[in-house]
């Protein structure tokens, strides 16, 4: 059980996912959590819940240990600023928002900083979550956060640098990979006379299954080809076809996700810096 008050600024989609998460794991009281967020009605099926809420940030910075930012990038400079006064250096402040550096934190608060990039699949305890921390955090600090994390998703630790690219692959793949199946879906509706609905359901239980043979059964991406793809057959040809078009689909995919990423930083740097 962890015995410290946490805090989250924010209850919108992964707002709401780290409450529900901590307080459905039972490593922390419901009475533990602390909840702000400046959309009021968002909070009103909370009323009774067991959770404390807040009426402004800097009371819930006062109170809490552990202070979640799950706000959108171009106001995490606004709430640090808001709750500035009560960041005492016990305090340990752990942002969720891309682009937003510790460094950028650190020009207003020079304390214990951790970065976290949580998944949208976090809501099925599932995925991966993404953390790095400043030289501020001691090890017995990384562990409780990391102990909390861990309730909702598996933890990996990374260099801040490969927060970019290494995005793609956790809290952005559910989408990409979700735009990929629909395009495959709407390429084969010309083909049949089949529901779209009933399309879309052998696809996602397909996905399904062979996600569970890369867990349950040790499959990798090439041993499964292997399987499917018999010499001369229907998906060794599709399987062709993929290896030859989908590097440049995919580079171009990563140069513009990157370039986001990199526009965004300079833009945030800009505000801090101002």
């Amino acid at each position: 059980m962890i015995d410290k008050k946490v805090g989250i600024i924010g209850y919108g989609n992964m707002g709401s996912i780290l409450v529900n998460g901590f307080a459905d794991s039972g490593i922390i009281k419901k009475s533990n959590i602390i909840i702000s967020t400046r959309t009021k009605v968002k909070l009103s099926n909370l009323k009774d819940s067991g959770y404390e809420i807040c009426s402004s940030n800097i009371d819930l910075a006062k109170k809490s240990n552990l202070i979640f930012l799950c706000v959108k990038p171009f106001e995490i400079k606004d709430v640090l600023i808001e709750i500035k006064n009560a960041l005492i250096p016990d305090k340990h402040i752990i942002s969720i928002a891309v682009f937003v550096t510790i460094d950028n934190i650190e020009s207003v608060f020079n304390g214990k900083i951790s970065r976290v990039l949580p998944t949208v699949i976090s809501k099925i305890k599932e995925g991966i979550t993404l953390i790095c921390h400043n030289s501020k955090v001691s090890n017995e600090e990384k562990n409780i956060l990391e102990t909390l994390l861990s309730t909702i998703s598996e933890i990996k630790n990374v260099k801040e640098n490969e927060f970019e690219i290494l995005s793609d692959l956790t809290s952005c793949a559910p989408g990409l990979i979700a735009a990929i199946f629909r395009e495959y879906v709407e390429s084969v509706l010309p083909y049949t006379d089949f529901p779209e609905k009933e399309i879309n359901d052998l696809v996602i239980k397909t996905l399904f299954g062979t996600a569970k043979l890369f867990y349950e059964k040790n499959f990798n991406f090439d041993s499964t080809i292997k399987q499917v793809a018999t010499r001369g057959g229907i998906t060794e040809a599709g399987v062709r076809v993929l290896k030859n078009k989908l590097p440049e689909i995919f580079n171009d995919m990563l140069n513009k996700t990157l370039k986001i990423q990199k526009i965004g930083k300079q833009k945030i740097d800009e505000q801090f810096n101002n």
